[in-house]
């Protein structure tokens, strides 16, 4: 995740809202350069979906589950979200009406 200003947020609408990015200067060069070099451009939804899955599955292997270390834990009672964002990571998910279980919660407190 990368932090952008103003000017860049405008750009980056601007070639979303294109049928083609059309690079007008050399500012959007060099911005199109560093969107393609840290993955952020892709060429179809395919690859946009590959790409997420990627980066998911590093980070839950990265952030993967110690009990030993683990000093607190979020319970999520239910998807149920109602902002539907389109940069959502959470992806089928976020639509899924179900209710966290007492028996899931019974589970998850050791």
């Amino acid at each position: 995740m990368d932090e952008i200003d103003i000017p860049t947020y405008e750009t980056i609408s601007t070639w979303q809202a294109a049928e083609k990015i059309a690079l007008s200067s050399k500012t959007e060069e060099e911005l199109y350069d560093n969107l393609q070099n840290r993955g952020y451009l892709v060429e179809n939804d395919a690859e946009e979906t590959t790409r997420k899955e990627e980066i998911l599955t590093a980070l839950r292997k990265h952030h993967a589950f110690d009990r030993e270390k683990c000093r607190y834990m979020t319970f999520i009672m239910t998807y149920d979200c109602n902002f539907r964002c389109a940069y959502c990571f959470e992806g089928e998910a976020a639509v899924k009406k179900e209710v966290m279980t007492p028996q899931l919660i019974d589970a998850a407190s050791w």
